[in-house]
């Protein structure tokens, strides 16, 4: 599942998301901003703020279901009408 797409985030939304989860870490957070909402390269990014490939890849993980399931919620709402 891929949700996020690098560099097509916008900054709000990034950060609703981002609260939608328990990342706690700046690090994490401060690449994951990078690769999503400003568009550099994963590998670039966690390396830029010292997270490791494993721990990076996991909160991008958590985030993209957090966003599966905030798209799912979404489109279960736009149902309804």
């Amino acid at each position: 599942m891929k949700t996020l797409i690098q560099g097509c985030e916008s900054a709000q939304q990034f950060d609703i998301l981002l609260m939608l989860t328990s990342i706690s870490s700046q690090a994490k957070k401060d690449a994951l901003r990078a690769h999503l909402v400003d568009g550099l390269p994963a590998k670039r990014a966690y390396a830029r703020y010292g997270v490791t490939q494993q721990h990076f890849s996991a909160a991008l993980n958590a985030l993209n279901k957090k966003a599966d399931l905030a798209m799912q919620y979404a489109a279960s709402n736009n149902n309804k009408a």
